[in-house]
């Protein structure tokens, strides 16, 4: 019985206590009677006696009555009673008012923030339509162009973008070489083979050369692989020695 009213006792007090209300209650007794605590824990009773010549208990009551007796009474109440309540409620409720509109200044400078943050995610986001929208439109451009081009000017394009490829221009000269020394054979009966099959494999792909006969010993040039030809041959003749 006795130990569930003690535990009944604790839990209202406990609860109490984590009350905002009588937390700053508690607080505020202590700063308008700090002198009382400090007196009381903290300073030796001999050490007050030699100082005022009064016990511990006489120094902290008379120090409560350093004015007239009625003014003493209303000190004492405003001490230990109204200054603690007013300060509480300017800590409990004032403070919290101030505290709040600082809460709403930080949370709308927050938003800004964040709004600001979408207006440049908007502005990135618009800047990178825009370039989609002209590289598309570029490639559009160069569709219909292309629609527009004789197969030789797509030929001559397509040369252009392969003609660094150092690969590309070593098969052009052996084929040169194929055609024109030893009438389109892979094969030279005294030289031996005149282009490799690396070489042949590329020229094949790129649909350059046509084999003439089913044992691919003997090429020719497509329409596209004159036209290679031809350019590779005017630029090697075009270049300075």
């Amino acid at each position: 019985m006795f130990k569930k009213i003690f535990s009944s006792c604790s839990e209202t007090v406990e609860e109490r206590l984590g009350s905002s209300m009588y937390g700053s209650l508690i607080v505020s007794w202590l700063l308008w009677n700090w002198e009382f605590i400090y007196v009381t824990f903290f300073v030796d009773q001999q050490y007050i006696l030699d100082k005022t010549g009064l016990l511990k208990i006489d120094y902290i009551l008379n120090s409560y009555h350093f004015l007239p007796f009625f003014w003493s009474g209303v000190w004492w109440i405003v001490r230990l009673v109204i200054g603690p309540i007013v300060s509480a409620y300017l800590i409990n409720w004032q403070l919290s008012k101030i505290e709040y509109l600082f809460f709403r200044k930080s949370l709308c400078l927050d938003i800004e923030k964040k709004k600001e943050k979408i207006r440049q995610e908007e502005t990135i986001l618009k800047t990178e339509k825009q370039a989609l929208k002209t590289k598309e439109e570029k490639i559009d451009i160069e569709k219909n162009i292309e629609r527009k081009m004789s197969e030789e000017e797509l030929w001559e394009k397509e040369y252009d973008a392969l003609k660094n490829n150092i690969n590309l221009s070593k098969a052009l000269d052996a084929l040169k070489k194929c055609l024109y020394t030893n009438n389109g054979n892979v094969h030279h009966p005294s030289r031996g083979r005149l282009i490799s099959s690396e070489e042949l494999a590329l020229l094949d792909v790129n649909g350059i050369i046509e084999f003439s006969d089913e044992y691919r010993n003997k090429i020719n040039t497509t329409k596209k692989g004159k036209t290679f030809l031809k350019i590779y041959i005017k630029e090697e003749n075009e270049a300075p020695f």
